[in-house]
């Protein structure tokens, strides 16, 4: 490749770096460079230090005293190349999980740690390849999709889609939602609830975490009664969506406001109208 070509390659690189941490808010790129900071300073330490035992094992080997060195040269340049390593996974991991816990998406850390693995990484590549994961769409977006693709796949079977609408309720089967053993007693599967909680939040509020007063109730208040709260109704003080019950059979219902809503809710967030169309 001609320095011409390489220097126009460098350039576009470059321009896609700028544009995409120029996408990221205040928040984000301050985190973002407090967090390479410190990697630096750690992955600098140990490089010095890695440095120092080969200048040291190097001087014993010159003067002919290498079997009174400390220094193994296997062993001990293994164990800091591990930890340079394992550094670098939690530089990944941690922005990442930044983006996760904010946005509320799924993003894969360890493709991503896996790809620099062999090289050096700095937070502007792993912005790169974060926005590369979110496949065109921006954290805003990408949160609302994968919200609504959970709950239509809570709330779809083979048969069709298997919800149930009257009047103003909207009802459906989660199966494994509630367990209950001799053990632990009844248990609730917060991830599939935060399935429903997420989707419930954002019809009615556009938020994409779920909501305090479902969270709350359903997770704090039922370890502390013991889940004997989990299936008394729930009045929630939302616009759209007025209360939710859950059943020991797994059967939720949700009660809106309107059937209006009810109906809304079912075919944006539950793939009813698709279903009803290929039936």
């Amino acid at each position: 490749m001609a320095q011409m070509e390489l220097l126009e390659v460098l350039e576009k690189i470059n321009s896609v770096q700028v544009e995409n941490t120029n996408r990221l808010d205040q928040e984000d790129r301050i985190f973002c460079e407090n967090q390479e900071r410190h990697y630096r300073q750690a992955l600098g330490c140990f490089n010095s230090f890695q440095n120092h035992m080969q200048k040291i094992h190097d001087n014993a080997l010159d003067d002919g005293e290498l079997e009174y060195c400390f220094i193994e040269r296997y062993s001990d340049h293994s164990f800091v190349n591990g930890r340079i390593e394992e550094i670098k996974e939690r530089h990944v991991r941690k922005i990442c999980s930044h983006f996760i816990k904010k946005y509320n998406v799924t993003l894969e850390a360890d493709s991503i740690f896996a790809k620099y693995k062999n090289q050096d990484i700095d937070y502007i590549t792993i912005v790169d390849e974060i926005y590369i994961q979110l496949g065109g769409f921006n954290f805003k977006e990408k949160a609302v999709n994968e919200i609504k693709e959970a709950m239509i796949h809570a709330t779809a079977e083979r048969e069709g889609c298997k919800v149930k609408i009257k009047g103003h309720r909207l009802s459906f089967n989660y199966s494994s939602l509630i367990t209950e053993s001799n053990i632990w007693g009844i248990t609730m599967d917060r991830q599939k609830a935060l399935i429903i909680f997420n989707a419930l939040t954002h019809f009615d509020t556009g938020n994409t975490h779920a909501h305090w007063m479902l969270t709350n109730y359903y997770f704090r208040k039922g370890d502390e009664d013991n889940g004997s709260s989990l299936f008394e109704k729930h009045e929630i003080a939302f616009t759209k969506v007025k209360a939710i019950k859950l059943f020991k059979n797994c059967r939720v219902d949700i009660e809106f406001r309107s059937g209006e809503a009810a109906l809304q809710f079912a075919k944006e967030y539950c793939g009813y109208f698709d279903s009803i169309q290929t039936t």
